[in-house]
């Protein structure tokens, strides 16, 4: 796993994003101002994709 840190803004920071890779490149979590959201991917798929994520966010993918 790979973190990055990213400030917002040109000065000190006042919030705080940090992502979580895998080393095939695909995010497993992001963190903004101390909480973080992890993501549940298909990686079967043959484009993975966000299943569901930590805060109960669910990702429905389908014909219709």
């Amino acid at each position: 796993m790979v973190r990055v840190r990213r400030y917002t803004g040109p000065r000190a920071p006042t919030a705080s994003l940090v992502y979580t890779y895998t080393g095939d490149g695909l995010r497993m979590a992001r963190g903004a101002n101390g909480e973080e959201t992890q993501f549940v991917r298909d990686v079967a798929a043959p484009l993975p994709q966000v299943l569901a994520t930590s805060d109960g966010a669910v990702e429905v993918y389908g014909v219709g």
